[in-house]
């Protein structure tokens, strides 16, 4: 997960050094970009798999589609807004922000989250 949304937003940061829409930079960041969204979407659907019990699977998965689409629709709006009055790679440099918070976010979350089935693997070999 955490190398998906690495290249994620690497592949948006990368369009800001592309030229012209049909140069080398831009096939390569639109791969780079595309790799790491689809990464993310098998990563979810993953997580989503191994974390949730059968019963409550297919409605979590639901939920999880429903807000993926809202945030699609939402991140379209303002990547248009960007494109419109601040800058042409506005919306590129507003996911790769956006990314890179996220990715901050679960480095973090799986620091701590490591961290605390440590301490417990600690614990319960210092009871037995």
């Amino acid at each position: 997960m955490i190398a998906m949304l690495s290249l994620a937003s690497l592949g948006a940061l990368l369009i800001n050094f592309a030229n012209t829409y049909n140069s080398y930079m831009a096939y390569v960041s639109v791969i780079v970009l595309g790799l790491g969204m689809s990464g993310l979407l098998t990563a979810s659907l993953y997580l989503v798999n191994e974390y949730s019990t059968c019963e409550s699977r297919g409605f979590i998965t639901g939920i999880q589609t429903f807000f993926g689409v809202v945030g699609i629709l939402f991140q379209t709006l303002i990547g248009a807004l960007l494109y419109e009055y601040v800058d042409r790679s506005g919306p590129f440099d507003y996911f790769a922000a956006t990314g890179l918070i996220v990715l901050i976010i679960t480095i973090y979350i799986y620091r701590n989250r490591k961290q605390e089935l440590t301490n417990t693997l600690i614990t319960e070999n210092s009871i037995l």
